[in-house]
Parts: structure tokens; C-alpha cells; sequence
């Protein structure tokens, strides 16, 4: 009775606002502004691609591993992040990852070989830590709006990695500030939001030193506690619209109420018995299911990268300039935002979301025919059909760690399991199309490789994305609220 109490008082002040005042004006507008530097300094690399091999001499392969260092970044840096929040407070986090990420923007721009990898390197790191902590940030300070928080991280996270790529080549050429100057860019932004962070930390400060010790935190406090203290009550940490997941018609909400004890209304769903796994395993590093989860998400983050790598080289070598090649993958990443917003909204109300799978499959495989066929006098076609292909393949994969779970503990695991796996093998990407572009000295054969691994990514989707739940013991049903 005592934890249901603390959990309806954190959800009363999430809807009627745990900030008001100047921290409520900074917080706010403090995560907007922190979303819009995690992408734009990766994407904004592919459209200088041409330019930065010019000046430097990197062949194919070491343009890959550049692409790729982020990447590998992620899969390092994301376990270690909760840790860290853990002794310093997620607001210092994020205040070191805005310094970290501007001191490793302006190394890659600087006149050294070395500095370019070092830079990139130290960039990728601090995105890792934003990228884990601003969610749980999210949950904390929001518990009555995560749906809304969320869905407003997500889209500027992807908007801002369209606008990067079309602005690019402008800074570059127009602007007249060759390609390092418009790598160096995007330390401005990062600076200028680490000073927001910078006011917002203080008073922060002050309430962390008085809270309780984060292993015992209430739900209402940081998600920091050790997986198995934290109450269920406690916010997924997977990034979509809690709308989705728990509505009415999803599976998750069928597990949860059958799960609970609870009656359970008549619907089309299908009881529990037949969601949840057939055995209950130990972790879900020793699930079937979790696995396909990881490989779906690590498969749909390895196309994505390589293709914001590369496409812009492709575009190139098919007559179409620098700074239209740009704008194309802006448009691609655009059209991205749409697919992130419609396949929650499809898929949520689905018992199974093999059709969506199958229906985001073929928009990708559709485009790659069509590059395949030279057809580029319908290129913003296909590049809109991919980018559609490539937001539902990302909306699915942070889908899948909500509806194949139980309870926001398993979610938790799930996603912590699928990221760092999944960024490790994302990171082979950029790299392997390089190589095989070296190798062949054309497109053709990369093409075909995204082509196949499209297709391994609908068999392992088919079976992500069945009406089937991790069984885990001493799984508790997430609340409805969320």
C-alpha cells in the first residue's frame, strides 16, 4: 500500500507539474534544444564524404571505420551511462556529454589525420551518454507526459539528422567554410545548449543532495535503482508513445491485466497463455525472442547507417551534385519522420506486427529496385519510399522491446540487451558497404548486399514480431498509466 501510495503521488505531480517557475521554462525548451545535437553531427559527415576523401586521401574503407566510430561508441559507452548518473546526477551527465560533444566536433575538424578519428570517436561517446539518460530524464521529470515528451525527442532527433544533411554542402561551399568548417559547425549548437544545461544544473544539484540514495529511490525518482529493486511501477525505457503500447487493443495490455489477477475484458486479443513464452527463462539474454528483438534492431540500425554514409557518394556518381545529393538524403531522413509516427500508431493495435513488417520491407526493397534499375529520374520517389521503410524499421524495433515484455523491469533488460548489441553490429555497416565499394568500384554489389540484408531482416522480423511475450520470473505487468 505504502509503494502504490508513492506511485499515484508521482503521477499527480507529473500531471500537474513538478516545475513551475524558471526551471519549467528551461527544462523544456533544455531537451528540445539537447535532441537536436545527438544526430545532426553524424548525419552531416555523408554529404562531405567526396570532399573529405579528396583532401585527406582515406580510401573507402577508413571513410567506413570514420562512419563507424560513433557507432561502436554506442555499444561501449550506453551500459557504462547509468552508472555514471548514478555518483554524478543525470543533469551533470548531460552537461558533460554537450562539452564532450563540442570538444569532439572541433577535433575531427582540425588539420590532423589522427584528430579526425580521435575527434569522432570522443563525439560518439558523448551522444552515448545523452542518448541513454535523456529518455530516462524524460520518465523522470515528465511521468504524466512521456507519450508527449517522447514523441517530441524523437521527432527532433530525426529532424534534425534531414536538416544536417541538406545544410552541409551550403556551409561547405556557400557559405565558404570548405568541409571542416562545416564539420566544426555543429560544436555552436552543442556550446550554446551546454550553457542552458549549465543554468539548469544548480538548483538540480541541491534537490539530489537531499534525496535518498538512488537504490532506494521511489518510482518517481531516477531509474537508476538496480533492475531488481526497482518498483513496477517504474517508466520503460524504451522511447514511444506509451499510447501505443498500452492502449486498449495491444498485447501488452492483455499480459498485463491477465498477468495482474485482474478480470479481463473480452477482446481479440489473444489470452496470455498463448502470448507469453511457453517456458519462463532465467534472463533475456537466454530468450529466443530477445534475440530476435536484438538482431531486428542491430539489422534495420546497420541499413540505416550505411545508408546515410554512403548514398550521398551514390547520388554523386550518377551526375547529381554534392549539394542536391545532400538535400535528397534530407528528404530520405524526412520522409523517415513520418514512417517513426505512423508504425506505432499501426502497430499498437495490432495482436501481430508481421504485416507491418512485411509491408516496411517491401517500400525498401521497392527503392532498391529502382536505384538498381538506374530509374534515377525517380529518385525522390524512392528516397521518400526508404525513408518511410527506414522510420517504421526504427519505430518497430523500440516497439518490440515494450510488446514482447511483461513488465517495465524485462522492457529495461530487453532494450539495454538489443542497443548495445545492436549498435556493435550496426557499426559493421558503413564499413562493409565501403569495402565492397573498393572491391568492386561501383555500386552495384553494395546495393545487392542492402538488398539481402533486407530480406534477413524480414525472416527476423516474422518472428520479432509475433503475438508472443519474454516470460521472466517474478515478472510484475506494467501499470496502464503509463
Amino acid at each position: 500500500m505504502k509503494t502504490k501510495t508513492r506511485e499515484q503521488t508521482a503521477l499527480v505531480e507529473g500531471q500537474q507539474g513538478r516545475h513551475p517557475g524558471l526551471r519549467s521554462m528551461l527544462l523544456i525548451p533544455g531537451i528540445i534544444l539537447l535532441a537536436l545535437n545527438l544526430r545532426a553531427c553524424i548525419t552531416g559527415v555523408g554529404p562531405l564524404i567526396g570532399a573529405l576523401r579528396g583532401a585527406t586521401g582515406l580510401s573507402a574503407t577508413l571513410i567506413g571505420l570514420l562512419t563507424t566510430l560513433p557507432l561502436l561508441a554506442f555499444g561501449a559507452i550506453s551500459p557504462l551511462a547509468p552508472r555514471l548518473a548514478r555518483g554524478l546526477g543525470i543533469e551533470v551527465m548531460l552537461l558533460v556529454s554537450l562539452v564532450g560533444l563540442a570538444a569532439g566536433v572541433l577535433l575531427r575538424s582540425l588539420p590532423a589525420l589522427s584528430l579526425l578519428f580521435l575527434g569522432t570517436a570522443l563525439m560518439g561517446a558523448a551522444i552515448a551518454i545523452s542518448n541513454v539518460l535523456l529518455p530516462s530524464l524524460i520518465k523522470r521529470e515528465f511521468p504524466g507526459q512521456i507519450g508527449l515528451m517522447t514523441a517530441i525527442y524523437s521527432t527532433l532527433l530525426s529532424a534534425s539528422g534531414a536538416i544536417a544533411d541538406g545544410v552541409s554542402i551550403p556551409l561547405a561551399q556557400n557559405a565558404g567554410l570548405g568541409w571542416r568548417g562545416s564539420l566544426a559547425f555543429w560544436a555552436l549548437p552543442a556550446a550554446l545548449t551546454a550553457l542552458l544545461w549549465l543554468a539548469l544544473l544548480p538548483r538540480r544539484r541541491s534537490k539530489t543532495r537531499s534525496a535518498p540514495a538512488l537504490a532506494s529511490q521511489s518510482p518517481a525518482s531516477d531509474n537508476f535503482a538496480p533492475l531488481s529493486s526497482q518498483s513496477p511501477a517504474s517508466d520503460n525505457f524504451a522511447p514511444l508513445s506509451s499510447q501505443a503500447a498500452t492502449s486498449d487493443d495491444s498485447p501488452l495490455r492483455t499480459a498485463q491485466q491477465s498477468a495482474s489477477g485482474g478480470s479481463t475484458p473480452r477482446t481479440s486479443q489473444q489470452p496470455i497463455s498463448e502470448l507469453a513464452s511457453k517456458s519462463i527463462v532465467s534472463s533475456v539474454w537466454h530468450s529466443s525472442l530477445a534475440w530476435q528483438v536484438t538482431f531486428f534492431m542491430g539489422l534495420q540500425s546497420l541499413i540505416f547507417y550505411a545508408t546515410i554514409a554512403w548514398f550521398p557518394a551514390l547520388f554523386e556518381s550518377h551526375n547529381i551534385s554534392l549539394s542536391n545529393a545532400g538535400w535528397l538524403l534530407s528528404l530520405l531522413q524526412l520522409a523517415g519522420v513520418c514512417g517513426s509516427f505512423i508504425a506505432p500508431q499501426l502497430s499498437g493495435r495490432m495482436r501481430s506486427q508481421r504485416p507491418l513488417v512485411v509491408c516496411t520491407i517491401l517500400l525498401a526493397l521497392t527503392a532498391y529496385a529502382g536505384i538498381l534499375s538506374g530509374a534515377f529520374g525517380l529518385i525522390i520517389l524512392w528516397c521518400l519510399l526508404l525513408g518511410l521503410a527506414h522510420g517504421a524499421y526504427l519505430s518497430l524495433a523500440l516497439l518490440f522491446f515494450i510488446l514482447r515484455t511483461p513488465d517495465a523491469r524485462s522492457a529495461a533488460e530487453l532494450s539495454g540487451m538489443a542497443q548495445s548489441i545492436g549498435y556493435l553490429l550496426a557499426a559493421t555497416g558503413p564499413l562493409l558497404f565501403g569495402w565492397l565499394h573498393d572491391l568492386t568500384q561501383g555500386w552495384t554489389i553494395p546495393l545487392l548486399a542492402l538488398t539481402a540484408l533486407s530480406l534477413v531482416l524480414l525472416v527476423i522480423g516474422l518472428a520479432a514480431g509475433r503475438a508472443a511475450v519474454i516470460k521472466l520470473p517474478g515478472s510484475v505487468p506494467m501499470p496502464s498509466s503509463l
